[in-house]
């Protein structure tokens, strides 16, 4: 018997409507997840083999590290850094609200490294001023190769945000901006473009974020990465820097991995 065209197309809805709803169950970010990562260091390296870890953004994400010796683990972009030592391993717990690539490196050769980098996500002592009823304020960076070598030339835009060091008595957020090459802090700025320049070629994270006039994080940050081709000290005078500050008591980076944070 012959179905009609009628019929036939009846017998395919069900069908279609699956396929639609794979198709939409693919597509879209579904609700933040919870990630564990621990991570095992024996003598400077990861014991796993996989040294990348991928996240969607708002995903909650804690990464446990484990190390044989002591070591500065730091989390290039969302500037963390935490200890671990032998029996002690480091804890970090943070949300994954920043996509993009970013590095994680120890520190070896110092039991303390840990001036300067607690700042912004983990200084919760310090509340940004925002005048009642202000809306948010937004922060959009770009950032690309210069034309000097290792310079790396920066542009941001802000909204509902007034660049000035001092308190201006606007209805909006008032303050500066932060910038950081690979989570070391380059400078903080109210004027809307900077130059800032690496010794050496490579990839380089580079983030804004915005503060007020006490320096208080709004939490509020952007970041892009860009590639330098050649470094101010020259390709041949590379490894002899990195000698010299080696024989200067310099502590060695080593880079681990990196996480890996897909837009939702």
């Amino acid at each position: 018997m012959k179905l009609s065209l009628r019929t036939r197309f009846r017998l395919s809805v069900p069908v279609l409507l699956v396929i639609l709803s794979l198709v939409a169950a693919g597509c879209g970010g579904g609700e933040p997840q919870e990630h564990t990562f621990e991570l095992e260091i024996q003598e400077g390296s990861l014991v796993q083999g996989d040294s990348v870890l991928r996240v969607k953004q708002d995903d909650m994400v804690t990464v446990v590290v484990a190390a044989d010796e002591p070591v500065s683990f730091h989390l290039h972009g969302y500037d963390i850094e935490k200890e671990a030592k032998p029996g002690e391993p480091a804890t970090l717990e943070f949300i994954a609200d920043a996509t993009g690539s970013f590095r994680f490196t120890i520190h070896v050769g110092a039991e303390e490294h840990m001036e300067g980098m607690q700042h912004g996500r983990e200084a919760g002592d310090c509340q940004p001023e925002l005048p009642p009823g202000a809306p948010t304020p937004q922060l959009r960076l770009a950032a690309s190769s210069g034309d000097g070598p290792g310079e790396i030339d920066v542009a941001v835009e802000v909204e509902n945000f007034v660049l000035s060091f001092v308190r201006p008595g606007t209805e909006v957020a008032a303050g500066h901006w932060h910038l950081y090459i690979n989570g070391e802090s380059e400078g903080m700025f109210e004027v809307t473009e900077v130059t800032t320049a690496v010794p050496f070629s490579g990839e380089y994270q580079v983030m804004g974020r915005l503060a007020d006039v006490k320096h208080c994080d709004f939490g509020v940050d952007a970041m892009m990465t860009v590639v330098v081709e050649e470094g101010f000290v020259g390709d041949e005078e590379e490894e002899a820097a990195a000698e010299d500050h080696e024989e200067d008591g310099g502590e060695e980076e080593i880079d681990l991995g990196r996480l890996e944070v897909q837009p939702r």
